[in-house]
């Protein structure tokens, strides 16, 4: 994973921490008796969606009309969880079963239980067709794509009415754990409920249609990744910070300052710095002024804020045209004790490693997160809000993205098969940018810190 000799080493590592970082940060933040709501206790990925729910390369399944029974449903989910973790456990035997033919079994058994949650497809008709069909017949589906760190698998449903054909999508996830599946049903749900009063400003997310055991379905996702959507790149930032403040919502609270002290000793005490480069980070913030610039800036947090929770669809049809969909809610903390800025500096972590490296500046940086903060106004704008008035004395957006580089160091700590020399050498070009960081103007305001003295 981690070797020196390749030649695009940086890159590749920035994106394995990606996945990463913010478990470290979460394990962290549970270390110092922080609770974290909506976590799951078993965070194990599914291994049934990583090795079934694949790209079927757009095969479809022709079925018959399933009628819409109580009974069916119940016998036809529960064959699907069963089938499924069977499948899942007989990769070994992989002559009797092709991945084309478990996708079609998984799409054949999808099929059989869509009349459970038949009112979706009804609404989505009536979307189409203007006028609410009497009957819906089921012809098809055919699986899409995955998305999402979670391995979330786009499908088709294609159904016929006697106002005529269509079809709707859907995101189906097939969990491991059955135990799992409760606490990720109320965290999606959390999110939709938040962001709900926001979605005319093109924010967005998929809600919950029908679950049981360990299968979940979704609405259907449409958009395309941060890395490969045609949007504008300053278009995907205002639409990203549109997104993080429709969740994160308009109300102050104060900010629990002793959670971020904490972090910064427990941190800098681990990295496998010397001790004069531990002991001038500790007093550069020591002396940050988080307590001051921190009074009424707290807020729920998402936990693991990052372009791969983004997807942007853009419809032509609709309005608004552009629109940004928030998935994979993984380490929602509910406290709203946590500074507004941790979220937002988290976007940024990865590509201020990787602009460091490259240009030893990060002017890059301070033009995305103008872009960022400005979409963020937007839907505080709403609520007749903004960003500078959680911060009158100025924000704290380097200290956040200076401690989230200072995680990703010890997330290169935990990592296995990483060389301790390659970790020394990032440790220290990775302190290069927290320096820079802490004794820089912001890079949002280009206002100085006044540094306590």
């Amino acid at each position: 994973m981690f070797r020196k000799k390749k030649n695009n080493k940086a890159k590749e590592d920035t994106k394995t921490e990606n996945r990463n970082l913010e478990t470290t940060k979460s394990n962290k933040k549970q270390n110092l008796n922080q609770k974290i709501p909506f976590t799951d206790s078993n965070s194990s990925e599914n291994e049934f969606s990583k090795k079934k729910l694949q790209e079927s390369n757009n095969n479809e399944l022709n079925v018959t009309h399933i009628p819409n029974t109580n009974e069916n449903v119940e016998k036809h989910s529960s064959l699907l969880t069963s089938t499924s973790l069977k499948q899942a456990d007989s990769k070994s035997k992989a002559k009797k079963i092709t991945m084309d033919e478990a996708d079609k079994e998984i799409n054949r058994l999808l099929l059989s239980i869509v009349s459970g949650f038949s009112d979706y497809f009804y609404n989505v008709a009536e979307e189409i067709f203007e006028k609410r069909p009497k009957k819906i017949e089921f012809n098809s589906i055919r699986s899409d794509r995955k998305i999402g760190m979670t391995g979330i698998q786009l499908v088709t449903v294609n159904f016929t009415s006697e106002l005529g054909h269509g079809r709707a999508g859907l995101a189906v996830k097939v969990h491991n754990n059955a135990s799992q599946v409760p606490d990720i049903v109320k965290r999606i749900n959390f999110v939709a409920n938040r962001l709900e009063k926001y979605r005319f400003l093109g924010v967005s997310t998929a809600r919950i249609v029908f679950y049981k055991e360990q299968i979940l379905v979704l609405e259907g996702i449409s958009g395309e990744s941060f890395k490969i959507s045609p949007v504008p790149i300053t278009e995907k930032f205002r639409l990203a910070g549109k997104c993080l403040a429709s969740f994160c919502g308009s109300h102050n609270n104060k900010v629990a300052t002793e959670r971020y002290r904490n972090l910064e000793k427990q941190v800098i005490d681990t990295l496998p710095l010397d001790q004069e480069t531990k002991s001038l980070l500790s007093m550069k913030y020591s002396k940050f002024p988080l307590e001051n610039l921190t009074l009424n800036s707290g807020s729920i947090s998402f936990g693991d804020f990052h372009s791969g929770n983004l997807l942007y669809e853009i419809n032509l049809y609709k309005s608004p045209i552009l629109i940004v969909h928030l998935i994979d809610p993984e380490f929602i903390d509910t406290n709203p004790g946590i500074d507004r800025f941790e979220d937002i500096a988290n976007f940024f972590v990865n590509r201020a490693i990787q602009e460091f490296q490259l240009k030893q500046n990060l002017f890059q940086i301070t033009r995305d997160i103008k872009s960022f903060i400005a979409g963020y106004n937007e839907i505080l704008a709403y609520d007749l809000m903004s960003i500078n008035k959680f911060y009158p004395n100025g924000d704290t957006f380097n200290y956040h993205l200076s401690l989230g580089i200072l995680l990703s160091i010890l997330n290169l700590v935990t990592m296995e098969d990483v060389e301790i020399e390659y970790v020394k050498k990032q440790a220290q070009n990775r302190v290069k940018i927290v320096n820079y960081l802490l004794d820089s103007p912001s890079l949002y305001t280009n206002k100085p810190v006044l540094i306590q003295v």
